[in-house]
């Protein structure tokens, strides 16, 4: 004797089945092994019971997703936070430090200056944004630029000594450590320098003293 099921009890078999394949595809990339365990004889409960532990278990899953989530914006929100610090400490370096910094690219224009390099040459960070490097230093012709260009990418660091021309005209003599480096696919040009004026009065005075003893 067959006894054959109606189409109720087959839709709800097969809605069953649904929800355990559903279920196991999460469930088994999102859970801990633990319960895996339980997970795997889901199909030995009775069927009026399998959606409740089917939603238990997607719900396990779904707060297991969340807390991932949760875990890693911290995460990525904390790695955004030192790195904004790390950014506004080199700022604060670079706008107190005496020295004078200057980021020249490949077309030999200023790109960023920091203030005491500014306040040097008289000029503020929006006029020399820009700014020809032959406008603030007439040592050089741009076959010359080229060639100590190419000098400072082959020894990666250069020290020199120079003059840098201020707004009003006058000169500045300084001392530059000159620094080939690459960010963001581009080449530039690092100069760091310091105003030497004081110390070459002193040694011409010093010279002088010599010279009349």
């Amino acid at each position: 004797m067959v006894i054959r099921q109606n189409s109720g009890d087959r839709r709800q078999k097969s809605g069953d089945t649904s929800i355990v394949i559903f279920c196991s595809v999460l469930f088994l990339g999102l859970v801990p092994a633990p319960a895996m365990g339980a997970f795997l004889e889901l199909t030995q409960y009775p069927a009026n019971q399998r959606f409740v532990v089917a939603f238990l278990l997607l719900f396990f899953a779904v707060m297991s997703l969340m807390i991932f989530w949760v875990l890693r914006l911290r995460s990525e929100v904390k790695a955004r936070q030192q790195a904004e610090l790390a950014l506004k400490r080199a700022q604060l370096t670079l706008d107190t430090i005496p020295l004078h910094v200057f980021w020249v690219d490949q077309d030999f224009r200023v790109v960023m200056a920091n203030r005491a390099g500014c306040k040097a040459l008289g000029w503020s960070f929006s006029e020399i944004d820009g700014k020809s490097i032959f406008e603030l230093e007439s040592e050089y012709t741009p076959q010359q630029a080229q060639l100590l260009w190419a000098k400072v990418c082959a020894e990666k660091h250069h020290i020199m000594v120079g003059e840098l021309v201020h707004r009003d005209g006058s000169r500045l003599p300084v001392e530059r450590m000159l620094s080939a480096i690459t960010f963001a696919g581009k080449e530039y040009i690092v100069a760091v320098g310091r105003d030497i004026s004081q110390s070459l009065q002193r040694q011409q005075e010093l010279e002088q003293s010599q010279d009349e003893l």
